[in-house]
């Protein structure tokens, strides 16, 4: 269990200092200005969808996969937490496990980082679609 845990600390680490790299970034592209003229979208369509394809997608792939590898685990943790205390009540607060208890915490941030990073991409989508110097 401590070996799950380090491994997906360290993914968290990792993810979350590129977050912190990228973000403003992420933020300045999605509110770049729309022109009257379409064709005066060009150079910031541009660096709207290398955002996009170079770092915010990813990124994106990146937190989902991690979110996906440890849930199930996390998800079973739950289960046989409850399970234990349907079983044998208060008492189960002896067979406490702060590792398995970390663990889970972990995973809900990794989610929490995984929606925010989706949530902030399909942002970026939207505003590189505006963009796109050849809508109609």
């Amino acid at each position: 269990m401590s070996d799950q845990l380090s491994s997906l600390s360290l993914l968290l680490a990792t993810l979350a200092v590129v977050y912190s790299l990228w973000y403003p970034e992420f933020t300045n592209a999605t509110s770049l200005a729309v022109q009257v003229h379409i064709i005066d979208n060009k150079s910031n369509y541009k660096k709207a969808k290398n955002i996009l394809w170079q770092k915010a997608i990813p990124l994106s792939i990146a937190t989902i996969g991690v979110a996906a590898v440890f849930t199930p685990k996390a998800i079973s943790i739950c289960v046989d937490t409850i399970e234990e205390f349907l079983n044998n009540g208060i008492t189960t607060i002896s067979e406490y496990d702060a590792v398995e208890m970390a663990l889970v915490l972990a995973v809900l941030f990794s989610m929490g980082l995984c929606a925010h990073v989706v949530h902030l991409t399909v942002q970026l989508a939207k505003q590189v679609s505006k963009l796109n110097p050849q809508r109609k």
